[in-house]
């Protein structure tokens, strides 16, 4: 199981354009309207974004959890 700071690490491994929309969504706790504002993008296209971060994370982790 991995600890807080090696999840931090892996979220940072991510994509500066997907880290950030994890970050508005998850710990500043934007709807997505208001993530959309902020970006300047459609709610469609912020939640693309986050399925294709989250996956992207996702993925990390598994490998993360492999080399441990």
């Amino acid at each position: 199981m991995l600890n807080g700071l090696e999840i931090e690490k892996c979220i940072l491994q991510l994509p500066k354009s997907y880290y950030i929309i994890l970050s508005l969504k998850y710990a500043d706790g934007y709807t997505y309207k208001e993530i959309a504002s902020i970006l300047d993008i459609s709610e469609e296209n912020v939640k693309k974004r986050l399925l294709r971060a989250r996956n992207r994370l996702r993925k990390i982790l598994m490998e993360r959890e492999v080399r441990i």
